[in-house]
């Protein structure tokens, strides 16, 4: 295990990015970390109920990287 840049996204079905996640950008090896996200836009407004689309991807200092994709629902 390698420590990783950590980077975290909402975008809409259509492909516009909502949201950036906060938390640690940095992962150390064979540590945890996390990433946040209110449910709201960037801009602090709140989002229509749907879905979303939560992209979580993590590139190592030796150039590899891993991405995760996932489907989330906004209920309001």
């Amino acid at each position: 295990s390698q420590d990783a840049e950590v980077v975290g996204t909402v975008r809409s079905l259509s492909g516009k990015v909502v949201a950036n996640l906060a938390g640690d950008s940095r992962a150390i090896a064979r540590k945890e970390t996390s990433l946040r996200w209110t449910g709201r836009a960037q801009d602090g407004g709140a989002l229509p109920a749907g879905a979303y689309v939560l992209d979580i991807s993590a590139r190592a200092t030796d150039g590899s990287s891993v991405r995760l994709t996932r489907t989330v629902q906004v209920l309001r």
